[in-house]
């Protein structure tokens, strides 16, 4: 990873930092999106439409950021998480609103054993 700073040294350790920190994120965000899907145990794949695109891109766009143009690519990435996160937040908002009557945490959807 290059600095921004146009005189700053390459230090190998802090490029393999970034590289393994970003990478633990992407899987992370991915894992997350999946376990979000599973637990909503949706109705058919386009009220998922979201979650797949959002998995699309986190899955795609670093497979083309060798290439030049890499910091646009690297934003879209960052947006489309951005926007993924902000529709989960309303949703569970709203679930949480209709449930706020209740008594006791929100109902499961479905159960996963191990």
């Amino acid at each position: 990873t290059k600095s921004w700073e146009p005189n700053a040294d390459y230090v190998a350790s802090e490029d393999l930092l970034h590289t393994v920190f970003a990478t633990t994120m992407g899987f992370g965000f991915i894992g997350g999106v999946v376990a979000v899907m599973v637990a909503r145990n949706l109705p058919s794949l386009r009220a998922a439409v979201p979650d797949v695109v959002a998995l699309a891109v986190t899955a795609v766009v670093p497979l083309f950021m060798s290439t030049g143009g890499w910091g646009v690519l690297q934003r879209i990435m960052f947006i489309t998480a951005a926007v993924w996160y902000g529709r989960e937040a309303v949703l569970l908002a709203g679930a949480s609103r209709d449930h706020s009557s209740s008594v006791g945490p929100l109902p499961r959807t479905r159960v996963c054993r191990m």
